[in-house]
């Protein structure tokens, strides 16, 4: 059994932890990892950075195959301060390196078993039909190139926005990331485009004296200091059940689905309405509504598939970075290094941004009331949900009829088990695509509980009968 495994981040890893865990007998596999970045665990969200690049949920609630894996691992590598606080927020590179030694692990056990797996530092180009009887995909990277019977995509993306077309002007960054290098700006007049957990990241990477954060109409994101248990009540499995069985068609609507999240915020005894959270009005308890929030992460999906298109086209267009910014909370360690930098007069943010075009050498940050100029922007804004064509394999992909864009983003695949779907509507076989490249079928795809569901759905459907859909344990 051949299996290639495309990026090597979190999703990749699970893979890989899905392989080992469900095949009895792990000398007939043969694996190759292919990863352009060559950060085999910890790939581009938890690689080495800035130490303010802190993890958005707390230690109990990160894990690759169970819970508390992540917490053991610290106690095993003498990390016990670290791990004697289930509510802190860590380093994100501190998870990367558990991904990396859980990687390492994972290579081991299948040469000790007699596998085969082997590690390539580079990128996939090409995919096309197998020319021989006992394989079904063949792919292509540099010069070489080899056939596989199954092929997980992991590849995330790397299509940052770009929202003024600022690309290729001097001093303007499209990626933020490593946020360690933008210290080197710390002396300039810089713009964020974004009020984000990026943009956050971006301004405490720079440090610097003149940093004004930008966007359009969003807020900044709220800050959490604890996640408590939370029992759902109405966003549940059943409600979203009796909401189908009470449309002709099945498809919800889209004010049917903002009331089962309002019916479910007085059940908790939210003291605002989910259109006044939509709209950034605070809470009195911030943590309980994020709280809430995360135990909807498998949910979501189910909600989002019973959304007709054009329901799901008008969420995109008017709630989507709304909810983003409410779903995407910052600890409250971040989330106090901001007020301190804006405390000092180093940071401001304004909303409203019109547009930012480079003139004579600067920038010129567009508002209602006037412009700023700065030196230096960064792109905070986030990853596009559309398909970068300029990857060739991609490219590859859509013309050799092996996957079909999904117009709310990335490539249609099945939602049961992440087959990805032929240009002719048929799931294809041994062809599996997870994380980013599945926001049209899973919408949120930003967050571990998704990513590890599905890995574990993508490897045992194809090695053993279905898994229905639920949480690790």
């Amino acid at each position: 059994m051949k299996i290639a495994v495309l990026g090597a981040g979190y999703a990749g890893v699970s893979v890989l932890e899905n392989l080992v865990a469900t095949l009895p007998d792990l000398s007939v596999l043969s694996v190759d990892v292919f990863d352009k970045s060559r950060s085999f665990g910890p790939g581009v969200a938890y690689q080495e950075d800035a130490e303010t690049n802190l993890l958005n949920r707390p230690l109990k609630l990160m894990y690759l195959s169970r819970r508390n894996d992540f917490r053991d691992w610290l106690v095993q590598i003498g990390a016990r301060e670290a791990a004697a606080d289930e509510d802190g927020f860590l380093q994100r590179a501190l998870f990367g390196r558990f991904l990396q030694n859980r990687f390492d692990e994972l290579c081991g056990a299948v040469r000790a078993a007699g596998g085969r797996i082997r590690i390539i530092g580079t990128e996939v180009e090409a995919i096309a039909p197998s020319r021989r009887p006992d394989a079904l995909y063949q792919l292509s990277w540099d010069s070489s190139g080899s056939d596989y019977d199954m092929v997980y995509l992991c590849l995330g993306t790397n299509l940052e926005a770009d929202p003024y077309g600022l690309n290729g002007t001097p001093g303007y960054f499209r990626s933020p990331y490593p946020a360690a290098r933008l210290q080197a700006l710390q002396h300039l007049r810089v713009g964020i485009l974004g009020c984000r957990l990026t943009a956050y990241d971006v301004a405490l990477g720079v440090n610097g004296r003149q940093m004004l954060m930008t966007s359009r109409r969003a807020g900044l994101p709220k800050a959490v200091t604890a996640y408590r248990p939370v029992t759902l009540r109405h966003l549940t499995a059943d409600g979203l059940t009796a909401l189908r069985d009470g449309c002709e068609d099945g498809r919800v609507s889209l004010s049917a689905v903002m009331d089962l999240f309002e019916s479910e915020m007085q059940h908790q005894g939210v003291d605002v309405s989910f259109a006044e959270l939509l709209r950034g009005v605070d809470s009195a308890d911030n943590d309980l509504v994020s709280s809430i929030l995360a135990e909807t992460n498998m949910l979501i999906p189910q909600l989002w598939a019973s959304l007709s298109d054009r329901a799901k086209a008008t969420f995109l267009r008017h709630f989507h970075r709304l909810w983003s910014n409410m779903r995407v909370p910052i600890s409250r360690t971040n989330a106090d290094r901001i007020a301190d930098l804006q405390a000092s007069g180093a940071l401001s943010h304004r909303s409203g941004l019109r547009d930012v075009t480079f003139r004579n050498g600067c920038y010129r940050m567009a508002f209602a009331d006037g412009t700023v100029e700065v030196d230096a922007v960064i792109n905070a804004t986030g990853l596009q949900r559309g398909l970068d064509e300029a990857n060739p394999l991609i490219r590859s992909l859509l013309e050799q009829g092996f996957a079909e864009r999904d117009a709310t983003g990335g490539i249609k695949v099945q939602l049961k088990d992440c087959r990805v779907t032929t240009r002719d509507g048929r799931p294809s076989p041994g062809l599996f695509a997870l994380g980013q490249l599945t926001c049209g079928t899973f919408y949120m795809v930003n967050n571990i509980d998704v990513i590890h569901h599905q890995a574990r759905i993508a490897t045992r459907s194809a090695l053993s009968p279905a898994v229905p859909l639920r949480s690790v344990g």
